[in-house]
């Protein structure tokens, strides 16, 4: 008896790390004179985090205020980061577009950005301690926070993966993203920490903020040194892949109802892209030369044969490749 078999062969790339946008208010001032800080000269002037991605997903980054005051605009203007030197990301989706956070002062009264130069620089609130977020033990409790406001185009999603923090010392902060929390005890002076990304992760779509704080029984505050996020699209549910050799037969057959390779050496390649946002394609190929065997092979292509969730796996590819066994044609 004469087996025939046909072996595939599974071609996978490896894994990359996953590409994350860093965000930090440090700063070399020069800040008011006598003070370590500069506060915005009006009330609710906030700052706008303005980034843009492009077309092989790097990142940069433009910070604008709309505060007039000049030494408040210089500091400002450190926060910049061009030339896609913000970070970057994988998700294809995303390329050539922007999104923005705006930063607002939360106060019962007088709200008011600072930004200080203590331990690197980093944003705070006039008020309390000028340097950080706090207000809640002042002689008048009057607790301040931030608010990160995101709009960003449809299906964008910030996942917030790491923080840092100065003026601190023995301070009590939360993150808040309006369902999830987190808080962070007893810091240090300055430092920085990753976020839970297991449970109560921080996330934001366009139209969502994320505060930051003091907890209910915070005795200090600290000021934001700044923060990390990955880009991410939707969630997807998963789609095993399926793939189909059904053809039209369009050049052979009725007798006999199929069409060989000509070679007992031509192979098919079955080609998986996995875009942006996990949907998985098919693009099949064949060294056969003849015409009519090619073009049924072309017809297997498929823009959408499943799906995967894990972004890791994000624009990646790979290729199974089948030959015959047996001396036999494909």
């Amino acid at each position: 008896m004469n087996l025939k078999s046909i072996l595939f062969i599974c071609a996978l790339p490896a894994l990359a790390a996953k590409a994350d946008v860093s965000t930090s208010f440090a700063n070399i001032g020069p800040v008011d004179s006598g003070t370590f800080r500069t506060a915005a000269t009006t009330l609710n002037d906030t700052i706008t985090l303005a980034y843009t991605i492009d077309g092989a997903g790097a990142v940069s980054l433009n910070a604008s205020t709309t505060n007039t005051n000049t030494t408040f605009v210089n500091l400002v203007n450190q926060f910049d980061r061009s030339g896609g030197t913000a970070g970057s990301t994988t998700n294809s989706s995303f390329f050539n577009t922007s999104f923005s956070l705006k930063i607002v002062p939360v106060r019962s009264s007088s709200p008011r950005l600072s930004i200080t130069t203590l331990h690197g620089g980093g944003l705070g609130m006039e008020g309390q301690n000028s340097n950080c977020v706090d207000g809640r033990t002042a002689a008048t409790s009057a607790p301040e926070s931030l608010k990160f406001e995101l709009t960003a185009p449809a299906g964008m999603t910030l996942k917030f993966t790491s923080w840092s923090w100065v003026s601190g010392s023995g301070a009590d902060m939360r993150f808040s993203d309006g369902t999830n929390l987190q808080d962070f005890a007893n810091l240090a002076a300055s430092g920085s920490t990753a976020f839970g990304l297991v449970t109560h992760g921080l996330s934001l779509s366009s139209g969502g903020a994320l505060s930051f704080g003091e907890t209910p029984d915070s005795s200090n505050g600290a000021g934001l040194g700044g923060f990390t996020f990955e880009i991410l699209s939707p969630p997807l549910t998963a789609n095993d892949a399926v793939v189909s050799f059904a053809n039209s037969g369009t050049g052979f057959g009725p007798t006999p109802p199929f069409i060989l390779s000509g070679s007992n050496t031509a192979q098919i390649a079955l080609a998986f892209s996995i875009n942006g946002s996990g949907v998985i394609s098919l693009n099949a190929s064949t060294t056969s030369t003849l015409a009519t065997f090619i073009n049924t092979v072309n017809e297997w292509d498929r823009s959408n044969v499943g799906s995967v969730t894990d972004p890791s796996w994000f624009n990646k590819s790979f290729t199974l490749t089948g030959s015959g066994s047996g001396g036999g044609n494909l």
